[in-house]
């Protein structure tokens, strides 16, 4: 008998369920080095015992039961999920959508359900159903293609109302990039293009009456990063995408299609040719870096291998960095401003200015402190046709139809190791923030504008290093100022835990309190009191048990009971192999 037929029967066996799963990343190197089955999962289960005063708020009693089980053959894994309740069932499987993605040196495949990324300007994590292949042979240039079913087609369905019909879509491309001692030069093409045959159209209905347009589109993109100079280096990226929005539209021969893409897809009414543009200029010396970024997106710019774009927009940034006192003092900054309506076509134009700073400081081995501050500042004008025609004076509206709405936001933290012990350790903790919002029309401050929100946490934690008992305490308050009302909260916690039968039982106690304000008068206090156990036996099997006690009282009360009390206790087993 021949005993090697079972072995070749179970791997080819086992490879067929591999390739109908989703998985990533397996080396095919790895066959015959090492054990080629591996099985994981594990099962849990809850039940809930809840007891309240107010009897419509849940179930008395709930249970959850859950599992989860992995099959892997050298990376190859295939999952399954369940879970049960009281109230209903689920499961998940991988047979749904499958994808392989066999690595061999220095060839990787996806099949199947995958998605790949060229450009942000490009292909940027579309999921498509076909084949993709990462090529990295030794030297300096790698390369990338894919080609697959972007879109499934959707025929129209009069009993459901709800589908969306759609043409399927078919797309490929190709990308090569060259790596060399800080140079990284790279250059994509993408097509898409819809079947117009993928679907039956009813008699008396046509895809162009339902506003479902098949359209075509291809995108080439240009980027690279260069080393000026030793601590200098420039990134440029640019992109030029042609759409057609109805591949129905009668060919245009005096388009003004971009001459990058013209020899890929014919011009069309419906063709429109936009650019992207983004560049950026880094230095960096010792512990100071600079930065300056400029983008670039014309407004009607679109790819078919994205699900979202980004368009009409042109973003400045510049950002720093610098460590002083041997790196004990670290500051941080950025800027930018960010304006849309490129073409001056929309109703309103909108202007952004964002700011901030960082700063960290190490005073000493026991005390680090951290300070941020940033500022958001929007400039809409609105352009109103209405004013535009009935204003006496071209001056007359300038203010009342510009907006502004100013955000602040500043952060500070402080963190104190108290004392030095082997034996303990001791640790104080405070944070401060505030933000600060306002809205402007004109020279006035509108009557929605004038938030104030500030925020502090004091904390205090000790451990025992030997007997692993910790203690906390904290307390907080936030003060809200609005408009034509305050709102204040304030409370405190306390914790406790520790192990028992060498650390395998672990216990922990709290108890908190919070109250609130509105107006200077009290509006609800809330008492909670937790207590945990959990007990890990054989490594495997995890036991715990939970109980929450919730005290809460609402001073405004005017209907029903104002008091709530509530008992939830949770029992749960886990298993793991």
């Amino acid at each position: 008998m021949n005993h090697f037929l079972p072995k070749y029967l179970f791997v080819t066996v086992a490879l067929f369920l591999a390739c109908l799963v989703n998985t990533s990343g397996q080396d095919l190197g790895r066959i015959g080095k090492e054990n080629p089955l591996k099985v994981s999962g594990g099962v849990a289960a809850n039940s809930i015992f809840y007891a309240s005063n107010n009897e419509d708020r849940r179930a008395p009693f709930s249970y959850y039961l859950s599992g989860n089980i992995n099959f892997s053959l050298y990376g190859w894994n295939i999952p399954f999920t369940f879970a049960y309740s009281n109230r209903n069932f689920s499961y998940t499987q991988p047979f749904n959508q499958y994808s392989v993605n066999p690595t061999y040196k220095w060839v990787t495949l996806h099949l199947g359900w995958t998605s790949a990324t060229f450009s942000p300007y490009s292909v940027n994590g579309h999921q498509f159903l076909g084949v993709a292949a990462d090529l990295a042979p030794p030297g300096r240039f790698k390369y990338s293609i894919l080609y697959g079913r972007f879109q499934k087609a959707i025929g129209p369905d009069s009993l459901q109302t709800f589908n969306q019909p759609a043409y399927k879509r078919m797309g490929m491309g190709a990308k090569i990039a060259y790596e060399y001692e800080g140079y990284n030069l790279s250059m994509s093409i993408f097509r898409a293009k819809d079947d117009t045959n993928s679907i039956d159209l009813p008699k008396r209905a046509t895809m162009q009456s339902m506003d479902i347009k098949p359209q075509e589109n291809i995108v080439v993109d240009f980027a690279g990063a260069v080393p000026i100079r030793k601590y200098l280096k420039l990134q440029m990226e640019y992109a030029v995408s042609s759409l057609t929005g109805d591949m129905h539209a009668g060919k245009d021969s005096t388009s003004n299609g971009h001459f990058l893409t013209t020899a890929f897809m014919p011009n069309r009414l419906s063709t429109s040719s936009n650019t992207a543009f983004r560049a950026g200029l880094n230095y960096a010396k010792g512990a100071f870096s600079a930065g300056f970024g400029f983008e670039r997106i014309d407004p009607l710019y679109r790819t078919l291998g994205s699900y979202y774009n980004n368009n009409d927009y042109q973003n400045m940034t510049m950002n720093f960095s610098q460590t002083l006192f041997k790196g004990r003092v670290a500051i941080g900054g950025n800027a930018g401003v960010q304006q849309d309506d490129l073409n001056n076509r929309k109703a309103s134009a909108m202007k952004r200015f964002v700011g901030g700073l960082n700063l960290s400081w190490q005073a000493s081995d026991k005390l680090q402190l951290d300070g941020s501050y940033s500022n958001f500042q929007s400039f809409t004008n609105i352009k109103s046709q209405f004013a535009l025609l009935n204003q006496v004076t071209p001056y007359e509206n300038l203010d009342t139809l510009n907006f502004t709405q100013l955000s602040q936001q500043a952060n500070a933290n402080l963190n104190y190791q108290i004392g030095k012990s082997k034996k303990k350790r001791q640790q104080l903790n405070l944070n401060v923030s505030l933000q600060t919002a306002a809205d402007k029309q004109g020279d006035t401050k509108a009557a929605t504008g004038g938030t104030n929100f500030y925020n502090g946490v004091a904390s205090y934690n000790v451990a025992l290093t030997k007997s692993a008992v910790t203690f906390s305490s904290a307390f907080n308050i936030s003060y809200n100022s609005l408009p034509e009302a305050t709102s204040t909260t304030w409370g405190g916690t306390l914790a406790f835990g520790k192990p028992f039968f060498n650390k395998q039982l672990k216990t922990n106690y709290s108890v908190s309190y919070n109250t609130s304000s509105a107006n200077a008068m009290q509006q609800v206090q809330v008492w909670n009191l937790r207590g945990n156990a959990s007990y890990a036996f054989m490594k495997k099997h995890h036991f715990n048990l939970s109980l929450v006690t919730l005290l809460r009282e609402n001073k405004q009360q005017r209907i029903g009971p104002a008091r709530l009390t509530e008992l939830t206790t949770t029992v749960g087993y886990n298993y793991s192999f």
